[in-house]
């Protein structure tokens, strides 16, 4: 009898396999591929550390950047340079060498993968997008056709550090209470989109929240109202104490305009009035779906402050489309990016 088909297996065998190859044999992505190497072959880190990461590659002698695009594989080969965040991309600097805009918050998750190639030793970092594709990867540098020691040291040490921080999270993870105030249902997809990023939380409607006493991290979702959060949100926001409070919520304007920064701050600054004792660790908002009965109300209602101009009558109909996919892998990365930030303080 033949036997099973397994990673194992596969990789014992004398052909090049990398993580594309094994994901077309099992009909997987790249990242499940991964998951299911060898223990001590792969460890993962969030994409929120793209940063640190890139910064420990660019101390590296030596290294390989690879792209693969549609079955062609461009490498460069050389000293990756250092870059910073400006303008929504990670912008790598200098003149020479590996230069370019990197759009990293599209990074998902970062693996420190160890596995032979050929039966020699390799080892790299790949950096995976949402669907589970590896975006591109670095090797590390080689001297002489043999493994620059130095490089290796340092990237064994990034990959430990990875370990020791997933241990560090499994032995105490934090506590995430979410709770949403929603009347058209908006409210609700983001909530659930947000609870879905983090196994093990607890999510409740406005109505039905419990006390946030022993929560880490307190999500809480509104509906902008006349750009405050909603009066069911407001008055729940009023019964927190000492919590650390994470917003996000809907609205039908466009979420990067001055009026969606000013409900945001409002939010803010409902909470986190002095005598509560409250801290605020982040702010999202998307466009929602307004409900047919306020839009209703707008259409009859003839004023000089709010006229149903025809730009926002497309605002309107723009925001019928929200919250859609790309909002939702939004509110979970926003969520996740949240979490691993008060975790590495």
């Amino acid at each position: 009898m033949p036997e099973e088909k397994t990673v194992e297996g596969l990789l014992r065998q004398p052909r090049p396999w990398m993580l594309d190859s094994l994901a077309a044999e099992f009909g997987i992505t790249e990242k499940e591929a991964a998951l299911l190497l060898p223990d001590g072959m792969c460890e993962f880190a969030p994409g929120a550390e793209f940063e640190d990461v890139w910064a420990g590659i660019s101390r590296w002698e030596k290294a390989t950047f690879i792209i693969r695009h549609l079955g062609h594989i461009i490498e460069i080969p050389g000293k990756i340079n250092p870059g910073k965040m400006g303008r929504g991309y990670y912008n790598i600097m200098g003149e020479d060498g590996l230069c370019g805009h990197i759009k990293a918050d599209s990074i998902t998750d970062i693996a420190y993968l160890s596995m032979p190639f050929m039966g020699r030793e390799s080892h790299s970092i790949q950096f995976f997008g949402s669907d589970g594709s590896v975006m591109f990867s670095v090797y590390l540098g080689r001297r002489n056709h043999e493994l620059i020691p130095s490089v290796k040291e340092d990237f064994l040490a990034m990959k430990a550090a990875a370990a020791r921080s997933r241990n560090r999270k499994q032995e105490h993870p934090m506590r995430l209470l979410v709770v949403y105030s929603s009347v058209t249902g908006n409210t609700k997809k983001v909530a659930e989109a947000i609870a879905s990023a983090v196994p093990g939380c607890d999510i409740f409607p406005v109505s039905e929240a419990p006390s946030a006493e022993g929560y880490d991290l307190v999500a809480a979702g509104y509906w902008v109202d006349k750009g405050m959060p909603d009066a069911k949100c407001r008055a729940w926001l009023e019964t927190l104490t000492n919590c650390r409070i994470a917003f996000f919520g809907t609205l039908g304007a466009w979420p990067d305009s001055d009026h969606a920064k000013e409900c945001m701050a409002r939010a803010a600054e409902l909470a986190a009035s002095p005598e509560r004792g409250n801290s605020v660790c982040g702010s999202w908002l998307c466009q929602g779906a307004i409900d047919p009965h306020i839009i209703e109300i707008m259409a009859k209602t003839t004023s000089d402050v709010h006229p149903m101009t025809p730009e926002r009558r497309a605002r309107i109909e723009e925001a019928k489309k929200h919250p859609d996919a790309d909002d939702l892998e939004s509110a979970r990365k926003y969520i996740l990016t949240t979490i691993e930030s008060l975790e590495s303080n």
